[in-house]
Parts: structure tokens; C-alpha cells; sequence
């Protein structure tokens, strides 16, 4: 009797022995490592919302209607997320790494943080769908830009993306908290793979990701077919008319939103699926969520003006415009000074002569 409960205590204590050795922490990254992310990451955060900043000030100056209040409020997002959020879970991260802790309230900070990725998708989304009534239904659009319809898209993506991560918040398919031993903010995923956290990915990432790619697609087809699209053919602005105008602005936009939304889905999926399918992969290296989540998820954001500004000959022309118009103003002020003041000149200068 004796023997079996001390061969079962020898057991138990040789299966916690071997718990503990195969739960040994990831080795810590080196200094060149952790400097090179963070210095790149801080750059891209910082050219990114410059980026967004001039583009939505052009956005704001001009009439903003239809499809236009939908890209200020995607800009908008992505710069909340480009210039607030990412800034201070980088540096949040790297003080971590570094064995130092801002002791931030990391389940709050984190809830608002992925409440607003997912928001971001939801919207890319929703102007997905307006851009493709424009094109494709215009006889249904006027309904579709009435505010109260616009209120309704920008209301609903925080909705989804909000309400979607409210769940995790309070433990449902993992943990909103701080990474064990270095402190900084971080999600743990926890319940099985095809659990709350699967539907939470495909909610907020996967459904609005697979149905944009769908949208444009379709979008782009249906305008080479009925033979809008001519591949090759380069015509002067001014032989162009009214409609084929307005017609030629439909393509250039559809050409930004293909090239946005594979650049999406390069930046922004490999984060989530490697979440979803390969947890483990996080524990056993420790800057890959860095990496994934972080710097690759952010450069898609950035990239954003940068296709907005590379496709489309408007919005260059509105940003460059606003140092063209701010410097020609100033040189209009210092002719209207100088006509000024050589006007007082003038009735000294006649008496003088006289």
C-alpha cells in the first residue's frame, strides 16, 4: 500500500519536472533586433501619419459627399490607429523588452486597439459597397449617400468591431492583459481553435476581408467587359468628354481599391491567421508578434495615402496644392505689404520733388 502511493508521488513529481521543462520561455531577442524594429515601426508610424494628415486635410477641403465622407472616415480610422494606438503599444512593447513597464491599463487600451482594427476593416468594407452601387447600380446610389444611410456606415463598423471584441475583454476565447515576465501589453488566446476566438477572426477580419476581395473583383471585371477599361490606350485630357471624365475617375478609383485591398490582404492577414491556427508559434518566438502583428499590420495603413496618392492624379494635385497655394498666398501678402507701404512713400516722395 505504502509502495503504490510512493511510486504514484515519484510519478507526479517526474510529469511536473517534464511540465516545467517544456514550458520554457522563448530565448529574449537581441539589442540590434529590438532597435531595428522599433526604429522602423516609429519611422513607418511617423511618414504614415503625415501621410493621412495632408490627405484628409485635402479630403476635408473639398465637398464632402457620397463616397468622399466614407474615405475621410477610413482615413480617419487608420490615422487614429497610424499615429495613437500602434505609437504607444510599440513603445509600451519596447520598454518591456528592455525590462522596464509603463503600467498601462492593458485590457482597456487593448478592447479600444482592436474594437478600431476592426472597425477599419468593416469600413473598407462599407466604401467597397458604395463604390460598387456608383459603378454598377447608379440609379440606386442618391439612396445610398442620403445621411441618414452614411450615418448608418459609419456608425456600424464600430458597432461590429466594438462589440465583436467586447467577448474577449471578459475572457471569452482568451485574455486582454500583459505578457508573462516581460510586462507589456498583450492578447492571450486561449479555448479551442474552432472556438469564440475563430468566430471573432472571422467577424472581424476574415467575412469583411473575403467580401471586399469579392466586391472588387467583380467591380474591376464589369468595367473591362463592357469595354470601359481599355488597357494601353492614352488619350489627352482635354479630347475627353463629360462622361468618359466621370468615367475615367470610376477607374482610376476602382485601380486604388484592387491595389489597396491585395496590399490588405498581404499586411493584414498573416497577423490573424497565425494567431488563429498557430498560437503556439507566439510563444516560441518572441518578436514574430512584433513583427506580424505590429510592424507588417501598420505598414498596410501607411501604404494606404500612398496608393491613394500614386493612382490618382487628383488627390497629388490637392496635396501638392496645399504648399502651392500656402506659398503663393504668402508671396500675395508680401506684394500687397509692399504696394502698401510704397503707396505711403509716395506723398513724401512728391514732396520732396516739389
Amino acid at each position: 500500500m505504502n509502495g503504490s502511493w510512493i511510486r504514484k508521488i515519484f510519478m507526479a513529481n517526474r510529469f511536473k519536472r517534464r511540465l516545467n521543462s517544456s514550458l520554457t520561455l522563448p530565448d529574449p531577442p537581441s539589442e540590434l533586433v529590438k532597435v531595428s524594429w522599433f526604429t522602423l515601426s516609429m519611422l513607418v508610424s511617423f511618414f504614415g501619419s503625415i501621410l493621412l494628415i495632408l490627405l484628409l486635410f485635402h479630403i476635408v477641403r473639398t465637398k464632402l459627399t457620397g463616397s468622399t465622407v466614407l474615405i475621410a472616415h477610413l482615413l480617419a480610422l487608420q490615422l487614429l490607429l497610424c499615429s495613437v494606438y500602434f505609437p504607444i503599444l510599440f513603445i509600451d512593447s519596447f520598454a518591456g523588452l528592455n525590462g522596464a513597464s509603463l503600467n498601462l491599463n492593458c485590457p482597456v487600451l487593448l478592447l479600444m486597439y482592436i474594437g478600431a482594427v476592426q472597425a477599419q476593416h468593416w469600413a473598407s468594407l462599407v466604401l467597397a459597397i458604395n463604390r460598387y452601387v456608383a459603378i454598377a447600380l447608379p440609379h440606386h446610389y442618391r439612396k445610398l449617400v442620403s445621411k441618414p444611410v452614411l450615418t448608418m456606415m459609419i456608425l456600424a463598423p464600430w458597432i461590429i468591431g466594438t462589440g465583436g471584441t467586447i467577448p474577449l475583454y471578459f475572457g471569452s476565447g482568451g485574455k486582454f492583459g500583459v505578457k508573462p515576465v516581460y510586462g507589456y501589453c498583450a492578447i492571450t488566446v486561449a479555448g479551442r481553435v474552432y472556438g469564440f476566438r475563430a468566430l471573432w477572426q472571422t467577424i472581424g477580419t476574415y467575412i469583411p476581408t473575403v467580401l471586399m476581395g469579392i466586391i472588387y473583383v467583380t467591380l474591376f471585371l464589369r468595367l473591362a467587359i463592357d469595354g470601359r477599361v481599355c488597357f494601353g490606350r492614352t488619350r489627352e485630357k482635354e479630347d475627353l468628354t463629360g462622361l468618359e471624365k466621370r468615367l475615367e475617375k470610376r477607374v482610376t478609383m476602382a485601380k486604388m481599391l484592387v491595389a489597396a485591398h491585395v496590399c490588405y490582404c498581404v499586411c493584414f492577414l498573416p497577423g490573424p491567421i497565425v494567431v488563429l491556427a498557430f498560437p503556439q508559434l507566439y510563444g516560441q518566438h518572441l518578436m514574430l508578434a512584433h513583427w506580424l502583428n505590429g510592424f507588417l499590420t501598420l505598414c498596410g495603413y501607411a501604404a494606404s495615402p500612398v496608393i491613394f496618392l500614386c493612382l490618382s492624379s487628383d488627390y497629388r494635385t490637392g496635396v501638392r496644392n496645399l504648399f502651392t497655394q500656402r506659398n503663393s498666398r504668402e508671396q500675395l501678402i508680401r506684394l500687397k505689404h509692399a504696394v502698401s507701404t510704397s503707396n505711403d512713400s509716395l506723398p513724401i516722395i512728391r514732396l520732396r520733388t516739389q
